[in-house]
């Protein structure tokens, strides 16, 4: 087992598989394809720590004389944990987040994670896992601050490129609504709906993040567990101009608000009179999904052509929004 040691003040620390690190003075830095990493804060006693785990469990793979306990996921959260109690933190005091598990590999990490912190009743903050895409994070122990990256299959980061697309999509939404504007540029929306997979959480809020607060309603479907939900709404609204919040059924839209679906629930949109109300519902999952990208846009695909709606698919998950 490998527990690196405490680092001068500031230091940098890189967590590579079947290791852990927990401090108040370092800056830890993960590469995260299929692993999952559990990263915990202390804001009491502001000490942090992170662990990387690479399998779910001894039973996946059998006895490796090459991987030590850190590197199972079942037993290197425990060891986090342990390494918390030995510096006098207090398991409510705790904020645990969850970051990585790309891949269909990377779903079983994902799980023993949920499931192990869930025995010990840790609640999971917040959460950025699944997907097609690495991770690159930067954990800073003593204040707590989590910030990560996409990469592609060069490791190379997508943030550019992304930005790029988010400003043209920002730019759309932002012009006057009674105005053309320049030649080829489409008229303001009334109505912005945005599809996203488990992976497309970051996104999601880099697109909001670049809204102003009198765009039009925005409705989002987001792939995500169900009990991550709340915790991804007050993320997106804490760093958002608009205002974000979980859909309500019966709701009138209203410019400057953005509207999550709840977790299990499909999310539609209705016209009554002249103004746009949410649907929330247990319908059948679509595609397999429940909420579905496809219920929502079939949805609205009932508008007329004047409702001018503008549709974003960020990444599609299976055949749903694909």
């Amino acid at each position: 087992m490998k527990v690196l040691k405490a680092p001068s003040l500031n230091s940098n620390i890189n967590i590579h598989s079947g290791e852990m690190h927990v401090s108040g003075s370092a800056q830890i830095s993960i590469v995260l394809g299929s692993c999952v990493s559990v990263i915990i804060y202390d804001p009491v006693l502001k000490i942090g720590g992170a662990n990387h785990f690479l399998i779910p469990t001894r039973a996946e793979m059998g006895a490796r004389p090459d991987l030590n306990t850190l590197h199972y996921g079942d037993e290197s959260i425990v060891e986090l944990l342990k390494e918390f109690k030995k510096r006098g933190s207090s398991p409510e005091n705790l904020k645990v987040k969850l970051v990585g598990g790309s891949g269909e590999r990377g779903k079983l990490n994902i799980e023993i994670a949920e499931v192990v912190l869930r025995r010990f009743q840790m609640i999971i903050e917040n959460c950025s896992v699944g997907g097609d895409f690495s991770r690159r994070v930067q954990f800073n122990t003593a204040t707590g601050d989590l910030r990560f990256k996409y990469l592609n299959s060069q490791n190379e980061d997508l943030e550019k490129a992304d930005k790029t697309k988010l400003h043209s999509i920002a730019k759309t939404v932002s012009h006057n609504e009674d105005s053309v504007g320049a030649e080829g540029q489409i008229p303001r929306p009334r109505l912005i709906l945005i599809g996203s997979s488990t992976g497309g959480t970051q996104i999601v809020k880099s697109l909001l993040m670049s809204l102003e607060a009198n765009c039009p309603p925005v409705l989002v479907v987001q792939h995500i567990p169900e009990q991550f939900v709340k915790s991804l709404v007050e993320s997106l609204n804490l760093n958002s101009k608009i205002e974000v919040k979980e859909a309500v059924h019966g709701e009138v839209l209203k410019p400057g608000n953005a509207y999550i679906a709840p977790g299990a629930k499909h999310l539609a949109c209705v016209l009554r009179a002249a103004e746009m109300v949410i649907q929330v519902s247990d319908d059948p999952p679509v595609n397999r999904f429940r909420p579905s990208v496809d219920y929502l846009f079939s949805s609205v695909s009932k508008f007329d052509s004047c409702s001018r709606v503008l549709a974003i698919i960020l990444t599609g998950m299976g055949q749903d929004g694909a």
